[in-house]
């Protein structure tokens, strides 16, 4: 069992091919399954490879929209929401079991409406219930997706992110806002840092929030994703010290 003070995480699958390049760095990755991107060959090849390097496997279902890459939310009936879940995460299964499927991880827009709106998280849950009842939610901490999973005994992990910018009241700084992604590798660095050694972050107003989380995630489609989170992983082995 690995003694690591976190757990890393990154969504695979979306076409920037990265992921033969930081699969070694990664404890558990997120595959899209079709509603932003992918398909049942790229499915196919990311797992494989998560399974060469022992990382753990979860689905990343999103709203049905490749056009604008799943971040914005899209009007669905409930059950059009249901079916569209449903059909990814099963596009996933249909490479790994049930058992073999470790979490599952909202993308984008579907990620903030589960994590905010009730309805769209009782839906996602009703899908996981169905589909894969032991996979862990992954979701904001303190989500609507959080409180409701608990109290239908789902087991869920808490995420934050090593390059997003945070609010005041722990919600993400919309990807609108010129400060959204963290580029600097000092500011990444020290957001991973701190969010591991002190669990807290500080926001885009430069107060500092509590912040404990089960699993960081670095997004894949940031530029220069890769080699940023292996200097951020090489400088904390070697220091474990923030920058300066």
């Amino acid at each position: 069992m690995s003694t690591k003070p976190f757990h890393i995480n990154a969504d695979l699958g979306e076409g920037f091919a990265i992921e033969e390049a930081i699969m070694p760095y990664l404890d558990s990755c997120n595959i899209a399954c079709g509603g932003h991107s992918g398909d049942r060959n790229t499915i196919k090849k990311v797992v494989a490879m998560a399974q060469q390097y022992h990382v753990k496997i979860g689905a990343h279902p999103s709203y049905p929209d490749k056009v604008n890459f799943g971040r914005k939310e899209i009007k669905l009936s409930d059950s059009e929401l249901y079916h569209s879940i449903y059909n990814q995460i099963n596009l996933l299964l249909n490479e790994i079991s049930p058992n073999a499927l470790h979490h599952v991880k909202p993308h984008g827009a579907l990620y903030h409406s589960c994590a905010n709106d009730i309805k769209s998280a009782s839906i996602f849950l009703e899908v996981i219930k169905e589909l894969c009842p032991k996979a862990i939610v992954v979701t904001l901490p303190s989500s609507v997706l959080e409180k409701l999973a608990h109290t239908q005994g789902i087991a869920v992990w808490r995420e934050a992110f090593i390059d997003r910018s945070y609010l005041s009241n722990g919600q993400l700084v919309p990807r609108s806002h010129p400060e959204a992604v963290l580029h600097d590798i000092q500011a990444l660095y020290n957001q991973f840092y701190y969010l591991v050694q002190e669990e807290q972050v500080k926001t885009i107003d430069k107060t500092w929030i509590k912040l404990k989380a089960n699993t960081l995630c670095v997004h894949g489609d940031h530029s220069n994703s890769v080699e940023n989170l292996k200097t951020i992983l090489n400088h904390f082995q070697k220091k474990s010290l923030p920058y300066a």
